[in-house]
């Protein structure tokens, strides 16, 4: 087994910084033990290796414009190369950050059904939880209190992306999967398919796995549990980092309204009833769409995101019910759903505190965020999953 291990810092740091001295001092540490430059034997009895990617010594840092994507797919590119010229035997590329808490058994998730079901599985997507690093000296009630409020808004953080994946389950998307970078486990084949990682400052993970989810499955086990650290920074425009701050900032955490949420089931509802290729963009809705009150706000909604014009072209050029599904599935991607719900945010669905959209879809559960985040992982963790457009592979015409 070869672990690559990217070393990396960005290029604005001064050389006084002490993440970048922190950083070196990792680098050296490991390559002090290595006998071949870049190559660590980390274990000789179980045949587990390290590579070491030098991303922090002067002229090898990361524009810090770029960010993690670059080095996600510097990382993942090696591994590609790698496997291609058969150096390395399993086609699987495994994703994970430093700030993270592997399982026992995370290698083993390729010996789990998910991937011996003949399913054409793009990626697997491993289940997570945030943890807090506590660290003892924290004794005064002013630090105590400071943890606390940090675990509630890694809390409310985590709801709102649980909130998320569960609606857009909930409503019937191909795309309800968590998308996070260092839950990946990436088929080189698919990677490879989709050119992998874009090199962005962030959301690389998202951009790669709307792309994944087109050309097979995205499969989401019920385990092995990955923890992620949840950590405050600003190193990237947005993600955990920076909300994580924004909700201690304000104390809370804004998500997407549940009326939004049921704009998309009502648009996921009318795609299952078409039974015929439509003959105009009118005729693709059921004559019982107008009767439901959400009707107005959907076509407006759709609208805004262009959707009328390109059902137009699309009827144009799909001859059959299956390819005008398909094509519209492959437009409408986890890109163009967050346009959707921007754009309903924009008409009137305004953002809400997720404790109180959690409050409103299940009232059954208790209204506190460890109650929420328990009940939305049992939820979860009932049976494996599988996403994507890979499902309707067997419905285009060969």
């Amino acid at each position: 087994m070869l672990i690559i291990l990217l070393i990396n810092a960005p290029d604005h740091l001064e050389s006084s910084h002490p993440a970048l001295q922190r950083t070196e001092a990792l680098l050296r540490s490991l390559t002090r033990a290595s006998a071949c430059p870049g190559i660590v034997c980390y274990d000789a009895q179980r045949h587990l290796d390290i590579l070491i990617v030098d991303l922090v010594s002067a002229g090898k840092r990361v524009p810090h414009r770029k960010g993690v994507g670059v080095i996600r797919k510097l990382g993942a590119d090696i591994a590609l190369s790698l496997i291609h010229n058969q150096h390395i035997h399993k086609p699987w590329i495994f994703c994970t950050d430093a700030d993270v808490l592997l399982p026992e058994g995370y290698f083993q998730v390729l010996n789990m059904p998910v991937q011996n079901s003949g399913a054409d599985v793009a990626a697997i997507v491993l289940p997570y939880r945030h943890f807090l690093e506590k660290k003892a000296t924290q004794t005064t009630e002013l630090l105590l209190q400071h943890l606390r409020d940090q675990e509630t808004a890694s809390q409310l953080y985590e709801l709102h992306m649980r909130y998320f994946t569960n609606r857009l389950g909930w409503s019937g998307s191909p795309y309800a999967y968590s998308s996070i970078g260092s839950l990946l486990v990436i088929s080189a084949n698919h990677y490879a398919m989709v050119r992998g990682f874009p090199g962005r400052p962030a959301a690389e993970d998202f951009y790669l796995l709307n792309k994944l989810a087109k050309v097979g499955l995205i499969a989401c086990p019920v385990s092995p549990l990955v923890q992620l650290q949840a950590r405050y920074s600003t190193r990237v425009p947005f993600g955990t980092g920076p909300a994580l701050l924004k909700i201690l900032e304000s104390g809370e955490r804004l998500t997407y309204a549940p009326q939004s949420f049921d704009l998309l089931k009502l648009f996921y509802t009318e795609l299952t009833q078409m039974k015929i290729l439509p003959i105009s963009s009118q005729a693709l809705w059921t004559s019982t769409l107008h009767h439901d009150p959400n009707a107005t706000m959907l076509l407006l909604v759709l609208d805004k995101i262009g959707f009328e014009k390109f059902i137009v072209q699309q009827l144009k050029q799909c001859k059959t019910r299956v390819r005008l599904v398909r094509a519209i599935h492959e437009w409408f991607d986890a890109f163009r759903i967050l346009k959707f719900l921007h754009a309903a945010r924009d008409l009137g669905n305004f953002d809400i505190p997720v404790l109180q959209a959690l409050s409103r879809i299940y009232p059954e559960a208790r209204c506190r965020s460890h109650d929420y985040l328990a009940f939305l992982c049992n939820l979860e963790q009932s049976e494996t999953q599988h996403k994507g457009l890979g499902r309707y592979a067997g419905m285009l015409p060969t």
